[in-house]
């Protein structure tokens, strides 16, 4: 099968399949804790290694 697309059509693919790819994160990530930024933040610094 061929398909032709203008380069117009192709980034509004591209663009919906990102979407689809962000959404799917999202709704992988429901059932996860909620988290203060304050304490994600202090957890972020407490694992960075210089």
């Amino acid at each position: 099968m061929t398909v032709m697309l203008n380069m117009k059509e192709l980034a509004r693919v591209q663009e919906m399949l990102e979407d689809l790819a962000d959404l799917k994160v999202i709704e992988e990530r429901l059932c996860e804790k909620e988290e203060s930024y304050e304490a994600y933040s202090r957890k972020r610094k407490s694992s960075i290694h210089v």
